[in-house]
């Protein structure tokens, strides 16, 4: 497995379908990005290979992210900082770090899908997740709210953003069978099936 590599690749903004792997050290060094590895054995076994980072900014502020791999060069964060998540890079993402005592106020300004998880410190972390990217008014409004410790944007790291219509195509796997069948539509065509 590369994590290395591929984490290098993304926080570069690399196409992993066509950016040669081998080059990512070197690349990463000329661009300036400074980073340091320490690979060991006390990561808990899971079913597929998992990432536990510390990201540190040159102003001292850090996050913790546990990750876990999907496959196919798919990960997702499965927490920060000690709090469960679950963010996928499939959408638009925004982590609103909150009070746990300020939590019903923020969640009534929020509409769409959205989880809230708390943590061991008195904080929780809800994020929100969307299809369209996140209006600017709203992040104001919950910057300037009482007990908001962070606001932050995740953006979708891959070409294609799932729709959440049932009305929309490939929406099921069912969908994708009922194309299977139809050899002749224009989706089954697109599909190569």
């Amino acid at each position: 497995m590369h994590s290395d590599k591929a984490f290098l690749l993304g926080v570069l903004k690399k196409d992993i379908r066509t950016y040669p792997l081998d080059d990512i050290y070197a690349d990463a060094e000329a661009s300036g990005l400074s980073y340091t590895y320490e690979f060991t054995d006390n990561v808990p076994a899971r079913p597929s290979e998992s990432a536990w980072l510390t990201l540190s900014s040159e102003t001292g502020d850090t996050v913790f992210v546990k990750t876990a791999s999907l496959g196919g060069g798919e990960i997702y964060i499965d927490e920060l900082d000690g709090i469960k998540t679950y963010i996928d890079g499939k959408y638009f993402y925004l982590l609103i770090r909150v009070a746990a005592a300020c939590v019903p106020s923020i969640e009534k300004m929020l509409s769409g899908t959205y989880s809230t998880a708390d943590g061991d410190s008195g904080e929780s972390l809800i994020t929100l997740r969307s299809s369209t990217p996140i209006a600017p008014d709203l992040v104001a409004r919950l910057r300037a709210a009482e007990g908001v410790v962070y606001v932050r944007f995740v953006n979708p790291v891959y070409d294609i953003i799932p729709r959440q219509s049932p009305n929309a195509l490939y929406h099921s796997q069912g969908n994708v069978r009922l194309c299977r069948g139809e050899k002749n539509s224009p989706v089954a065509g697109r599909l190569g099936l």
